[in-house]
């Protein structure tokens, strides 16, 4: 057993370079949990075990970990690794091999989604192939590990139909007893995912509505932002989330992200016909700072950009606001929306799923005359000649 007590990111830095170049060879089971006890000490990063993790990448063919410990290195490596490409073999032979390991547990099926997610090692089929595994154990896991099954399908934006079906089910026979992130984590997932099932959300509200108290900044604002989302898809009564919005507002010390979300639920309740304290929904409006767009979001756009230039399209606008709901809008041709998604997801191969705060803005855009196009990244990246450009923006936009 490898014992690190007193281990500090010099000497995980040291013995992970010993492990690398050491010739007897490797020995699973030492560096399972020499990885796993090096991930639990504060400081270490990618940099000081790298050089393991790169032997550990080139050897898996011809070294014998066994699929718990192939778990357990891809839960150990979530938080130290970046993401980088090279490193995702890793995660997927820990995926491969519990696929058909008839001895993994609930909670290790919970912790190998949450990791694939946590360190961006997953791809648009990973989950996909992990969902079945998922449902034969949904009823076993606890709240906890119901909550990491939850949080890494949202995160990825990639859902389950069948699997969340049985999520809510069990989510709404649960709920009397689910502790308040628990709840708030339901919320924010299934709304995220445009899971919008009726009887799962009136538990949510109802749980919300009689001990609002319990409920952190952040686990309220994620509370109220997905029951404004669900009445204004579904047209429902919004004045329960109005009156826990008026709630929320009204806390002191709200982060960035908590002011986000409640802005959010104020556009999604006033398109829905509900009267807000005007005082309150100024201060969140006002309060509510944008975002600077990724570099790969501008460059994208500028791509576009271009491109319609080249169609000779006059109406392009950079950077414009919706006039009755104050939304931005980061292009946009005549009264026509440009969404651009990084993060592809498809159902049925060749529709897109967009989920969350898109779901909302898009209503919103809609309903004050706007049109909404979304152009994926997948899309973009089969642009090979400027002609796929031509052609891909003349057909989405109608042009």
């Amino acid at each position: 057993m490898v014992i690190l007590d007193a281990a500090d990111p010099k000497f995980i830095a040291r013995a992970s370079s010993r492990f690398a170049h050491d010739s007897i060879g490797l020995y699973p089971l030492q560096l399972t949990q020499f990885l796993w006890q090096a991930g639990r000490i504060p400081g270490v990063s990618q940099s000081h075990v790298e050089p393991l993790i790169e032997r550990i990448s080139r050897s898996l063919g011809s070294t014998s970990f066994s699929p718990r410990q192939l778990r357990t290195l891809a839960s150990s490596l979530k938080t130290i690794i970046d993401g980088r490409y090279h490193y995702r073999p890793l995660f997927q032979s820990a995926l491969k091999a519990s696929l058909t390991d008839p001895s993994i547990r609930p909670w290790e099926v919970a912790g190998l989604v949450t990791s694939l997610v946590y360190a961006r090692a997953y791809t648009p089929y990973s989950l996909a192939s992990l969902a079945p595994l998922c449902s034969k154990f949904i009823s076993q896991c606890s709240f906890g590990e119901r909550s990491q099954i939850q949080w890494a399908y949202a995160a990825a934006n990639e859902s389950s139909p069948d699997l969340f079906a049985k999520l809510a089910d069990l989510e709404i026979r649960s709920m009397p007893t689910q502790s308040a992130h628990a709840i708030s984590v339901t919320a924010w997932a299934f709304a995220r995912l445009a899971f919008f099932s009726p009887a799962l959300f009136n538990a949510i509200s109802d749980a919300a509505n009689a001990e609002p108290g319990r409920f952190r900044n952040r686990e309220l604002a994620t509370i109220v932002w997905a029951l404004s989302g669900f009445c204004l898809i579904s047209d429902g009564d919004p004045s329960v989330p109005a009156a826990l919005w008026d709630l929320a507002v009204k806390r002191q010390s709200m982060e960035p992200s908590v002011i986000d979300l409640l802005d959010t639920a104020r556009l999604c309740l006033i398109h829905n016909g509900c009267v807000l304290d005007i005082s309150h929904a100024e201060h969140i409006a006002v309060s509510r700072k944008t975002a600077s767009p990724s570099f790969k979001r501008v460059f994208i756009r500028d791509q576009i950009v271009n491109h319609l230039k080249r169609l000779e399209v006059n109406e392009v606008q950079l950077d414009v606001r919706c006039s009755l709901s104050n939304l931005p809008i980061p292009l946009a041709v005549g009264k026509t929306a440009i969404e651009i998604l990084l993060r592809p997801n498809y159902i049925d191969r060749d529709q897109h799923r967009v989920g969350g705060d898109a779901i909302f803005r898009h209503r919103i855009l809609n309903e004050c005359g706007w049109r909404t196009v979304i152009i994926s990244e997948r899309e973009i990246l089969h642009c090979k000649e400027a002609f796929d450009w031509l052609d891909l923006l003349v057909t989405r936009l109608e042009l």
